[in-house]
């Protein structure tokens, strides 16, 4: 399991996703995703997180979607072994953008 890193910076409160993924230190473990508690998490009444590519593929960077709470094992676990990829994700979110789980 890939160690999970905590980043508290209040620079960043209010930040664009791109400038706090800018700001995530490099590391050789390898982790591929990044999650940020913006103002949606903490409004909304699902609490999603907004998940970010942190490997940028074919040289570009994938659009980030939100996940709730309770699939963000799942979308961690999936994408930092590629057993999913991120269109597995990004392309099953339901129609207020939040990725909640495959359906039946």
């Amino acid at each position: 399991m890939l160690p999970f890193l905590a980043i508290d910076d209040p620079t960043l409160d209010g930040a664009h996703w791109t400038r706090v993924k800018a700001a995530v230190p490099p590391h050789n473990q390898g982790a591929s995703v990044l999650f940020i508690a913006d103002d949606r998490t903490l409004t909304h009444p699902d609490k999603p997180l907004l998940v970010v590519d942190l490997v940028e593929f074919e040289g570009k960077q994938l659009t980030p979607f939100p996940c709730t709470p309770a699939t963000l094992f799942d979308v961690q676990t999936n994408l930092n072994i590629t057993n999913l990829d991120w269109a597995n994700f990004a392309d099953n979110v339901d129609p207020d953008g939040v990725f909640r789980g495959f359906a039946g």
